[in-house]
């Protein structure tokens, strides 16, 4: 029987993952007002001019958790604007096709965040909606580290962030990255397949000081870019969500970046020029902000 002293349970409770989210959460705004699944708070449509639905994976057709609220049934069509939704996806299942043009059908605009969800919504409603910034990438790498959290790592280190299995393209990496004199790597999962108690803030802190990243995520390959950090990108085998990272890489002109069993070594001779991209995103994030003003007109 393991006995803790209250101080002990005290250090355990503030350092939980959900402790960390619940602190990164004090920086946002949240409205008193509610609308879910299955409740919506009182005459909610009667208490703002719009709602805006997005953006990670909001219409994913696979994803349980993804319902009617998520296509702003609860509005008004002239208050339902779509800002940077995904669908995470390349492709809508046969089944849902109907449901989703029905629901899409009733918005006063839509942007996405891939190009394979305009295509989507060029397919269902034969319009052509813009591909807009993710929100994470409307705000700069110096605004993003005013929320930055501690964490005590090594000098040098090589930071993996998976979210599928690529055990034998990741010894490939790491056979070369200890080459290059990195051999210190740091798992956000754990061997044990738990989550490290880290949070948003934590997060950040670890790529905004790695020596290199290894991903295969979404917003590990965004923030590799706000940090201007050395990345390679994996894709998850027998998972058709790459579409996201796709238009990422195809904006910035950095396809070398995904990983090549064949060429194992490439990612290292990629010349990425963030003096560029930090021009494509300030154009970027001035069409996405106009965007959102034109939508409001």
């Amino acid at each position: 029987k393991i006995k803790l002293l209250p101080r002990e349970v005290i250090q355990y409770v503030l350092n939980t993952k959900a402790s960390k989210f619940k602190k990164f959460n004090k920086f946002i705004i949240f409205s008193k007002q509610y609308a879910y699944k299955d409740r919506v708070s009182d005459n909610l449509k009667n208490m703002y001019d719009y709602f805006i639905a997005g953006s990670d994976q909001i219409w994913n057709p696979y994803f349980e958790i993804v319902n009617t609220i998520d296509f702003l049934t609860f509005a008004k069509p002239d208050q339902k604007i779509a800002y940077a939704a995904s669908f995470g996806v390349s492709n809508l299942p046969v089944n849902k096709i109907d449901e989703y043009k029905k629901y899409l059908n009733d918005f006063r605009s839509i942007s996405v965040r891939e190009v394979s969800g305009a295509n989507i919504i060029r397919n269902l409603l034969q319009i052509d909606v813009p591909v807009v910034l993710d929100p994470t990438l409307l705000l700069t790498a110096k605004q993003w580290q005013l929320v930055e959290k501690k964490v005590k790592v090594p000098g040098k280190y090589a930071l993996i962030y998976l979210l599928g299995k690529n055990e034998a393209k990741l010894k490939l990496i790491k056979d070369v990255l200890r080459k290059q004199g990195i051999d210190v790597f740091l798992d956000i999962k754990r061997k044990n397949k738990r989550d490290w108690e880290i949070g948003p803030s934590e997060f950040l802190y670890l790529i905004h000081n790695a020596s290199f990243i290894v991903t295969d995520s979404f917003h590990g390959t965004v923030f590799s870019f706000l940090y201007h950090k050395p990345v390679v990108i994996l894709e998850r085998e027998g998972v058709d969500m790459f579409s996201r990272i796709e238009t990422l890489l195809k904006l910035f002109d950095l396809d070398e970046l995904k990983f090549d069993e064949k060429n194992s070594n490439q990612f290292l001779n990629v010349n990425i020029d963030y003096s560029l991209i930090e021009q494509k995103l300030d154009e970027k994030r001035k069409e996405s902000i106009e965007y959102l003003i034109n939508s409001f007109s």
